[in-house]
């Protein structure tokens, strides 16, 4: 494994950990702090209905950012490591899309929307590293073959 590969794993175990402990975070809160000062209400202020749907979407969010961070350790780990650029495109999809769609929403709300914006550059600068990396050892491994240069 070179060292690129290694870096770029490191960097995506960091946004997968960075995605469960924001998973964590959603479901065991009460109610964040931005919540309440977007609805200008503390959580004793609003109707406990009010609550309730907040609580529920902040549960429902948390538990896809446990998945997905989950998800992005279990395809670093094998397809990834090994080289499956299926692995890649599937780990671009999983962050870029889902996190660019919870920053918009985080955005909306006056929450730290920077954080999963964050995420997708360390995912984006993982990729290509990883993607040049590959590029190399393939480059290399022709030569060793004799084969002709692309």
């Amino acid at each position: 494994m070179t060292r690129r590969l290694l870096f770029s794993m490191v960097l995506l175990y960091v946004v997968a950990g960075t995605q469960l402990l924001g998973g964590l975070y959603d479901i065991l809160t009460p109610m964040p702090p931005f919540h309440e000062t977007f609805l200008g209400a503390s959580q004793e202020q609003l109707d406990p209905r009010v609550v309730k749907l907040d609580l529920a979407q902040m549960d429902a969010i948390g538990g896809l950012l446990i998945a997905s961070g989950l998800t992005v350790i279990v395809l670093v780990s094998g397809p990834f490591r090994r080289g499956d650029r299926s692995a890649s495109l599937a780990i671009l999809l999983l962050v870029v899309v889902g996190q660019a769609g919870n920053s918009f929403g985080m955005y909306k709300v006056g929450s730290p929307y920077w954080v999963p914006l964050v995420e997708i550059g360390l995912t984006l600068l993982a990729l290509r590293i990883a993607s040049h990396s590959r590029r190399r050892r393939a480059r290399r491994s022709a030569l060793h073959l004799g084969l002709p240069r692309r």
